[in-house]
């Protein structure tokens, strides 16, 4: 695949399971039609108050679109304030097998203004390799309209461990982040995810660059 690979939504209301959206940044893989699979992602802070919803993400099916109210088969499962968090949809992407095998710009860079981007998610029911591929997301991530980092935008954290990263993920500035769904994954030295630098396979430049890799892609 080439370009953007996922749909992106701003959250504008959350009723239950209905989740109104705003303009769409439309990917070359899905948009959000029923049947479709997406990530709600709690993205930035609003204000520089209780950081304990940031990064939170959950993944759920879209039942059905009725002009901008998108209905998932699942309601959140905790309760975000849109007053303190910037939240956007996300579609996932599936595959059956996915190789990836040059420098890939998969993702939209977050955009301050439209409040989406900055998260790279894929599914592979199968393999997906990276053998000598790399997914960069450097310059991607929570830049505010100065192309800074910002402090308010995305908070400290002091511990995230490998416990929190079941239902975290939380993005950063300077790099995005990503998640990777797959039953199996193929990585080599030269594999990249995040940062291009050298050095660990699942990682990269950037303050906190952020990556996780959940085994199972059914």
């Amino acid at each position: 695949p080439t370009g953007q690979l996922s749909s992106y939504a701003p959250v504008s209301a959350i009723s239950g399971n209905q989740i109104t959206i705003g303009t769409i940044s439309t990917g070359i893989f899905e948009t959000f039609a029923a049947g479709t699979e997406v990530m709600f992602h709690v993205s930035a802070m609003k204000t520089a108050g209780d950081n304990s919803q940031f990064g939170k993400f959950y993944l759920a099916k879209v039942l059905a679109v009725s002009g901008s109210v998108v209905t998932l088969d699942t309601p959140p499962p905790w309760t975000v304030s849109l007053t303190d968090y910037s939240c956007q949809l996300i579609t996932v992407p599936n595959f059956n097998n996915l190789t990836i095998s040059t420098t890939y710009s998969a993702a939209k860079k977050w955009d301050n203004t439209a409040k989406i981007g900055g998260i790279l998610v894929i599914k592979s029911k199968g393999t997906f390799n990276l053998s000598s591929g790399k997914l960069n997301m450097e310059g991607k991530g929570l830049l505010d309209a100065n192309n800074a980092g910002n402090a308010t935008l995305r908070p400290y954290i002091s511990t995230q461990c490998s416990g929190q990263q079941k239902d975290y993920l939380p993005m950063n500035q300077g790099v995005g982040s990503v998640l990777i769904i797959a039953n199996e994954m193929i990585a080599n030295t030269s594999s990249r995810i995040c940062g291009l630098s050298s050095g660990a396979e699942f990682g990269g430049a950037g303050p906190g660059a952020d990556t996780t890799v959940v085994p199972g892609g059914g």
